[in-house]
């Protein structure tokens, strides 16, 4: 039942995430993407994932900073 919850949990973070990213000019920074969240009232769960970006990367796409996220932030999630 609990993996069940983390699950659940992705997908939904996942979907905050991608509307935080839908109708983003690019290319942004990580500031400017915690902004925009902060601006949108995003949940705590995606702010704590764009805080795992780099501050002095741009991003050039919304496709850029979920595969940052996929292969940097994610196996860290779930952990005990």
């Amino acid at each position: 039942m609990l993996q069940t919850q983390q699950s659940a949990s992705r997908s939904s973070s996942r979907e905050d995430l991608a509307r935080i990213l839908t109708g983003v000019h690019y290319p942004v920074t990580a500031e400017d993407l915690m902004v925009l969240a902060l601006r949108r009232r995003t949940p705590s769960e995606v702010l704590w994932q764009l805080n795992q970006l780099p501050y002095d990367r741009r991003f050039n796409s919304a496709a850029d900073v979920a595969g940052y996220l996929d292969t940097v932030a994610a196996p860290t999630l779930g952990r005990n």
